[in-house]
């Protein structure tokens, strides 16, 4: 009966080494084929997030076109359009109306008329405005609701506020937009 038991043993434990050295090929083999597989499903998962995000960007694009065409045909047949749009020679007093604006609402800003880029259609020509302020949260509103108060016609692109500076209730408000002028 001892005899048994010392053949058993070795056999028990040539099994054991045998399940043992298969479950550690199977875990090797395991490894092999997921490791690539979830590489390959993380770069997957890149490419998609930044597909999404050149899509995003390419409707508001579209969406950006799409408004100001909208809005231009709105008010080509509207007798308002006369009314909201300058003469170019009325430059100076668009500046100084944006000045007065950035006064009144107590921030720092910056003006930039991109005449460069200026596009002509038909009655009208289109110039690109950068308008750049600082201050707190109230005085950007007051800024804003200042700009709005005013005749002549503009349409924002992009709008953005960040904050200025770290660890201060200072924000920077950037607007970008089309201003649009008569074309006599």
């Amino acid at each position: 009966m001892q005899n048994s038991q010392l053949t058993r043993q070795p056999h028990a434990r040539s099994n054991l080494v045998t399940l043992i050295g298969m479950s550690a090929v199977f875990c090797v083999l395991l490894v092999a084929l997921l490791v690539p597989q979830a590489r390959e499903l993380h770069s997957s998962r890149q490419n998609l997030l930044e597909t999404e995000a050149q899509i995003n960007l390419l409707q508001t694009a579209v969406s950006n076109r799409e408004t100001t065409q909208q809005d231009y045909l709105a008010l080509e047949d509207s007798s308002t359009l006369e009314q909201s749009l300058l003469d170019e020679q009325q430059v100076i007093s668009f500046i100084e109306d944006i000045e007065s604006a950035a006064k009144l609402a107590g921030v720092t800003h910056s003006v930039q008329l991109q005449t460069s880029s200026r596009e002509v259609q038909a009655s009208l020509i289109i110039i690109p405005v950068t308008i750049q302020a600082r201050g707190t949260w109230t005085e950007l509103l007051q800024f804003i609701a200042e700009l709005e108060l005013h005749d002549w016609y503009i349409n924002a692109t992009q709008v953005s506020i960040s904050n200025a500076i770290i660890d201060t209730d200072q924000q920077e408000l950037l607007i970008q937009a089309k201003s649009f002028w008569s074309n006599p």
